[in-house]
């Protein structure tokens, strides 16, 4: 871990001491997680450090990431991947190196109000894109725009297709490992995502099939995969998915119209009366295949307009 070292010899930089190996004992014990080699010299070197440079960032101490462990568990957080938290910015979306599952060694981004992210290929290069910053020099404020510690730059996005093989194989695995979890739940969709991520211009029909099913976000993330790629099928895959989600959006105002409702297309979504009820169609996208489905959404409907009407009495 030279770049730890390095970041530790950067002015502005606290460290505390490092840990001993009664402190990654008790960790282990406390947690459940076992620490990887990275993981242990960066400890081993300093158990906790405080970057004031470029803005401010905490690399939190073993007490501490102890902690928020334990308040993952109590939110739900899921926890095959066995995320280890390790960042503090100050908004309670830390990154995390993931100790479990097909990613292990990845770092994620754990937002408390959206989707996790698979941000770094591993804790090296997170503090190698921290030294980047910091050697930039001059001060930032959190209004100013440019690279900061506020701000990192992604290694890893999904519209982006720069991958290695380790990348693409890991990708697979994550989409072998989701066949294995239940639908609908975070983990699933974490995976699914992921895998987007980890896909390379060469998996253009892999993901392709991803904009079949799932929800929302993993849509949004294939078609941001298939638009960052120069194929013909990239493109002609989108293309086929948005006639099929305009012509399900009809299908579904055609429904609610022939059951007596006034109704009017708003995009991808129908604003129903009486009511001013709002429905978003596409979270109903991978049902649409369904024999009942737009028998369904009209009883769906029926139920929001009923709860609007009664909650207006």
């Amino acid at each position: 871990m030279t770049e730890f070292v390095q970041l530790l010899n950067r002015g502005g930089v606290n460290a505390n001491p490092g840990a001993s190996g009664a402190d990654f004992g008790a960790f282990e014990r406390e947690t459940g997680l076992v620490l990887t080699p990275d993981l242990r010299t960066m400890y081993s070197r300093a158990n906790g450090v405080r970057i004031n440079s470029r803005g401010a960032l905490e690399l939190l101490p073993l007490d501490r990431v102890a902690s928020y462990v334990s308040s993952f568990h109590s939110f739900g957080t899921p926890s095959c991947w066995g995320y280890f938290p390790f960042t503090d910015l100050n908004d309670s979306n830390p990154h995390c190196v993931c100790l479990g599952g097909p990613v292990a060694g990845y770092v994620a981004r754990v937002f408390h109000d959206d989707t996790a992210a698979l941000e770094y290929r591993s804790v090296r290069s997170f503090v190698r894109t921290v030294l980047g910053v910091i050697d930039l020099g001059d001060e930032v404020s959190e209004d100013d725009e440019g690279a900061s510690l506020w701000s990192l730059s992604r290694e890893l996005r999904p519209d982006t297709t720069d991958r290695t093989a380790a990348d693409v194989a890991t990708a697979h695995a994550l989409l072998a490992f989701a066949d294995a979890l239940e639908p609908a739940t975070v983990e699933r969709a974490d995976a699914e995502r992921w895998a987007i991520t980890l896909f390379s211009e060469n998996q253009v029909a892999v993901v392709a099939q991803l904009l079949d099913t799932g929800d929302e976000y993993r849509r949004r993330e294939a078609i941001q995969k298939l638009d960052a790629m120069t194929t013909p099928q990239a493109a002609t895959a989108i293309q086929h998915h948005r006639t099929e989600m305009r012509t399900f959006v009809r299908q579904v105002a055609d429904a609610l119209g022939a059951a007596g409702l006034t109704v009017e297309v708003r995009g991808e979504s129908v604003r129903v009366e009486p009511g001013r009820v709002h429905l978003n169609v596409p979270t109903f996208f991978t049902r649409r295949r369904s024999p009942t489905i737009m028998a369904d959404i009209v009883q769906r409907v029926r139920e929001l307009i009923a709860h609007k009407t009664q909650g207006n009495a």
